[in-house]
């Protein structure tokens, strides 16, 4: 009786795995490669065959990527409608944590993401979805991860003084404070050399794709002891001295970079050291 049950526990397993598979085969999402600079056209069908469409873009170098989104039209029962008031809803994901989401109105007019600066080799996902249900119809547009490349540039994360991005003497250093994500950066400079150093930032005249002037505000530690708070650089101005002294060898100077308030467009900026 013993080796009935089991046999029959056995049998009842085997068949809830394949079930789970197909289910899994069914609600499987679309998933595609994007790469930088090229871009390519899709479909979002409304029956939820595919719906999120998933983009991975693999960051390859140094710089910033954004992306390019253009909704094209509807297609219902065979009949292309283009530039048409409907809307699909995109978010931008890194290992799991939301960095942005919107709305790509498909009326034939290219729309931009945010602007991202993350280490070689990050995933950044994007995810194409519509809340909207119909068996016969889809939605179309095009999407395309755009790269500048940059030396020098600041990466994701650094959000911590732990995790500040290092800065080098005589370099010109490249960053972004992401708007959507309340973003903060730290840097670190450590005197290879006891001398004279300097630490300049300016910033962009305009936020990310607004013509909104782009305000920053910095505070500065040497060491553990703050020197400096809340000090503010606007974009398109002088060059603003976050730092200036002496430093003896190892000593080191943390930057901690915010955005002003309602800054929901990200902010790029540079830092520069100089020895003097």
């Amino acid at each position: 009786m013993k080796k009935v049950v089991k046999t029959m526990l056995m049998l009842a397993l085997a068949t809830a795995m394949v079930w789970g598979k197909g289910d899994d085969a069914k609600a499987a999402v679309k998933t595609t490669e994007l790469i930088a600079n090229q871009e390519i056209t899709d479909k979002l069908y409304m029956n939820g065959e595919n719906d999120p469409n998933v983009y991975n873009f693999t960051v390859t170098n140094n710089g910033y990527v954004n992306f390019v989104f253009t909704g094209t039209g509807r297609t219902e029962e065979g009949v292309f409608t283009p530039n048409s008031n409907d809307w699909c809803d995109y978010k931008i994901l890194v290992n799991g944590k939301e960095y942005e989401h919107g709305t790509v109105k498909l009326k034939g007019e290219a729309f931009n993401s945010d602007v991202y600066s993350f280490k070689e080799g990050t995933v950044i996902s994007v995810q194409m979805s519509t809340e909207r249900k119909t068996e016969k119809e889809y939605f179309q547009y095009k999407i395309k991860a755009v790269t500048t490349q940059l030396n020098n540039n600041e990466t994701e994360i650094n959000d911590s003084k732990k995790q500040a991005t290092k800065l080098k003497a005589g370099k010109n250093h490249s960053a972004v404070l992401t708007g959507k994500n309340e973003d903060t950066d730290w840097f670190v400079f450590k005197a290879k050399k006891a001398g004279k150093y300097k630490i300049s930032m300016t910033a962009k005249d305009y936020r990310w794709n607004t013509g909104v002037q782009t305000y920053i505000y910095c505070t500065v530690k040497k060491g553990s002891k703050t020197i400096v708070t809340d000090k503010e650089v606007i974009g398109g101005e002088k060059a603003v001295t976050l730092f200036k002294g002496n430093l003896k060898k190892g000593q080191k100077v943390y930057i901690k970079a915010v955005q002003g308030s309602c800054a929901y467009h990200s902010e790029i900026y540079n830092l520069k050291v100089k020895k003097y």
